[in-house]
């Protein structure tokens, strides 16, 4: 799905319009990072938990030149996906709706 229907979708099911659901979907975007970077987890409820992982310098190989090279350590952010939407993907769980009642 790209941003576009997205945004689409979600001003269809709100009723809002296009130019509110961009708003809202730039807030969320911006606070879930800053939160990130803040805290090093952002919670998103029936989804799962975005967390910021370590990942340890390594010894790789260019493509281009068969050489090795060596990979730096760095963060990188993961998704660690809550229990509700493993049973929705796996078909445990037909009506999502119902999962998200908060």
């Amino acid at each position: 799905m790209k941003k576009k229907d997205l945004l689409e979708a979600i001003a269809n099911k709100v009723g809002c319009t296009h130019k509110t659901a961009q708003s809202v979907l730039r807030e969320f975007q911006y606070f879930s990072i800053q939160e990130l970077k803040k805290e090093g987890s952002v919670s998103l409820l029936g989804v799962g938990t975005l967390k910021i992982s370590k990942r340890s310098a390594r010894t790789g190989i260019n493509p281009a030149t068969k050489m090795k090279i060596q990979i730096p350590a760095k963060e990188v952010p993961r998704l660690v996906p809550s229990k509700k939407l493993k049973d929705i993907v796996s078909g445990k769980v037909t009506d999502i709706y119902a999962t998200f009642e908060y």
